[in-house]
């Protein structure tokens, strides 16, 4: 059966904001749905919604701090994954702060995964948030990173805590001939720690990788 989560139109917890435009969502199993949404009627132009049965809830609007960014602000929320916890991982463009953009999870609190300019021990000042993150239902975030400088130029990465990388640029591909890994892109985990992702190598081919 079909059942509504949201429509334009329609007040957000009474008003007198209204969702205006819808983005990416995210569905757990239990049902739950996560999406950032446009919105229109008030001073706050976007924020990151949960339906948990009873009705969208905001998690965060923009113009809500960020936390880790240096005294900045939520723009926007991208590419929301949620997991079997109420976790939602999401994507946001940050102003005001010291940092530009970073990942963060609302669980429902707000905690800081990364942000730009942020060093990752043995490889650098982060630069790029590629692709589409991950969240396992433990809690274990999965992203794809591109780096300023310093030894490592890109890689895959799980957060749970500290930063483990599960792929690194420079790297060998299996099956690829001997192509190295080049550039990341979205990435997908389960609770058995496997990660999917996509990969460029050196040859300028694509691929996806367990």
């Amino acid at each position: 059966s079909l059942a509504l989560v949201a429509k334009q139109g329609d007040l957000v917890a009474g008003g007198p904001l209204a969702f205006s435009g819808f983005g990416y969502p995210a569905l757990d199993d239990s049902g739950r749905v996560a999406f950032g949404a446009t919105l229109s009627g008030g001073s706050n132009a976007a924020g990151l919604f949960l339906d948990s049965g009873s009705g969208p809830s905001a998690l965060a609007l923009d113009g809500d701090a960020a936390p880790g960014t240096g005294g900045g602000s939520f723009v926007d929320f991208l590419y929301p994954v949620l997991n079997a916890s109420g976790q939602v991982v999401f994507l946001s463009n940050v102003s005001g702060g010291t940092a530009t953009a970073g990942a963060f999870v609302a669980s429902p609190a707000l905690s800081t995964v990364v942000v730009d300019g942020q060093t990752i021990p043995g490889a650098g000042p982060v630069s790029v948030l590629g692709g589409i993150p991950d969240i396992t239902d433990g809690g274990s975030v999965l992203l794809s990173l591109g780096f300023a400088s310093g030894p490592v130029a890109a890689g895959v990465y799980a957060h749970a805590g500290g930063f483990t990388p599960v792929a690194l640029d420079g790297e060998t591909a299996p099956g690829s001939g001997g192509a190295h890994f080049a550039s990341f892109g979205s990435v997908s985990g389960n609770d058995a720690d496997q990660v999917a992702f996509v990969a460029t190598l050196d040859d300028g081919r694509t691929g996806v990788f367990l």
